[in-house]
């Protein structure tokens, strides 16, 4: 995401988006868990590994099975962030990339460079911050229609 329309201007943002072919990859967990430990746990969450396919009470409830877009990451410069400006760009991106998707998925987790505690260790208090910024995550993302479906996808 740039400042400018014509050429690079100065970039204030990423969105890291992946689609999963249900029909073109034999094992999805394994194919997502070559990216990410955080795409494999989406996959986990979302394809059944008995069946390798979606699980079936997310099957049933889909309209059209197809594709599955996983936003992976969206990254702000920290002087955009707060104003909502990364989830209008990631549904601006999805609506263009999403057209035949069954299920649009994403886990709503804390920024990359949000400090770690010092002991290395979540205390009470660093849960309790953790659990109220994910909380609001989960509610900016609801935002695009996202709503929970099981282990924080």
């Amino acid at each position: 995401m740039h400042l400018k329309d014509e050429g690079p201007g100065p970039c204030f943002g990423t969105i890291e988006l992946y689609v999963v072919d249900h029909w073109r990859s034999p094992d999805i967990v394994e194919s997502l868990d070559a990216v990410s430990v955080d795409l494999c746990e989406i996959g986990t969450a979302l394809y059944d590994p008995e069946q390798g396919g979606l699980r079936d009470e997310l099957y049933e409830d889909l309209a059209l099975p197809g594709k599955t877009p996983i936003v992976d990451r969206v990254r702000m410069d920290r002087r955009f962030r707060g104003q909502g400006l990364g989830v209008y760009l990631t549904g601006l991106a999805l609506d263009y990339l999403s057209h035949g998707a069954g299920v649009i998925a994403l886990f709503p987790g804390p920024l990359d460079d949000a400090p770690m505690p010092p002991t290395g260790s979540w205390r009470e208090a660093d849960e309790a911050a953790l659990a109220a910024a994910r909380a609001r995550l989960g509610r900016a993302w609801s935002r695009l229609g996202f709503e929970h479906y099981r282990d924080g996808t």
